[in-house]
């Protein structure tokens, strides 16, 4: 028997933030995932874990039901919508 496949798409963030201290300001950035527990989890349970960050998933995630067929489930997890409805093409090629 073949493994169940799963993809979870999100469960990612940059955190950007300004830091005031009189006159003056710092920026800092920094990029979290917190897909860690919830893959172990699935993966213990003999699952097979595709995993897209949510800047992945703006370009790669399965755009027709045939891709998406490949997954026996599909979380989604602190991921915008326009994040899988507006493709990065829309903004860089117009299309």
């Amino acid at each position: 028997m073949s493994k169940r496949r799963v993809l979870i798409a999100g469960e990612s963030w940059t955190v950007h933030s300004i830091h005031q201290k009189g006159f003056d300001s710092f920026t800092t950035t920094e990029y979290a995932e917190g897909v860690r527990w919830l893959k172990a989890a699935l993966e213990n349970a003999g699952w097979e874990v595709v995993y897209q960050p949510a800047h992945v998933a703006a370009r790669e995630f399965p755009g027709t039901v045939e891709a998406l067929a490949e997954y026996d489930c599909v979380i989604l997890s602190d991921i915008g919508a326009n994040t899988l409805l507006l493709h990065p093409d829309t903004f860089v090629r117009s299309k």
